[in-house]
């Protein structure tokens, strides 16, 4: 045989006078070297190293990107700081959308600016049956998207209404209050509104107008998951001569 030794190993060939040693040695062997027939059998073996071709050709890495609709059960909450908006929205189980009532936010402008962050669904991940629905909601929430939302235009109120762009801290002739400033609580798990009493005399008569208004904006943004049950609880202060209603809500 024209190969070496260790030629004949990196193929796995070996000759008759091998066959002894070798693993799958059975006693058929035999006749094939004694050619009791009158023929005999063999390989031809070409063995090289790797050698480069004319058909070789570098390729860079490349990364492909695929679009994948994750559906609910989840949380998707919209900021728009500007507007002081921020509400959350839960996205049922086989729903794919969450939608926004933006007619609170209207305040003439066109577009905002904000930033969407996805949440847990209610019952935690362990809500989510399919695994990869779960990895990519983990993934999306470990940042904030930002998002640039198209406005309604704002609605038309009745006197002693406020209107969207009222609530934002535009005065109003016709309505007795305006809702100044949103914020939160210094533990950052209350809301705490402001609101500036344009006529003193209706302090208690817009109190009770305000106060829905301020536990629905309370509840679109703190009573969602395992909160979505439990109670608020909204304290008022009258400071600045009265001229100011404080709401505090926190739950109970």
């Amino acid at each position: 045989m024209k190969f070496s030794v260790e030629e004949r190993e990196k193929i796995g060939a070996w000759t008759y006078r091998e066959d002894a040693a070798h693993p799958h040695n059975t006693f058929a062997n035999s006749f094939d070297r004694a050619s009791l027939f009158g023929f005999y059998k063999w390989c031809y073996y070409v063995v090289h190293d790797p050698q480069p071709t004319e058909k070789t050709v570098h390729a860079d890495a490349k990364s492909s990107t695929i679009s994948k609709t994750i559906t609910g059960p989840f949380s998707v909450q919209l900021s728009l700081p500007d507007l002081e908006y921020y509400q959350t929205v839960e996205v049922e189980s086989g729903a794919t959308a969450a939608n926004f009532r933006l007619t609170d936010a209207a305040n003439g402008a066109s577009f905002a600016n904000g930033t969407v962050r996805f949440l847990p669904p209610p019952g935690g991940l362990s809500a989510v049956r399919n695994e990869d629905d779960r990895a990519m909601l983990e993934l999306a929430m470990e940042r904030e998207w930002p998002v640039k939302v198209e406005l309604p235009a704002p609605r038309i109120v009745s006197t002693g209404e406020t209107s969207a762009k009222d609530r934002r801290g535009t005065r109003s002739e016709e309505s007795s209050y305006r809702i100044v400033a949103i914020g939160r609580t210094e533990d950052g798990k209350g809301l705490v509104v402001r609101v500036t009493v344009n006529d003193t005399g209706k302090t208690f008569e817009i109190d009770r107008q305000v106060q829905p208004e301020v536990r629905r904006m309370f509840r679109e943004q703190f009573a969602t998951g395992t909160d979505a049950t439990r109670r608020e609880n909204v304290r008022m202060e009258l400071v600045d001569g009265d001229k100011t209603l404080v709401y505090t809500v926190v739950f109970e």
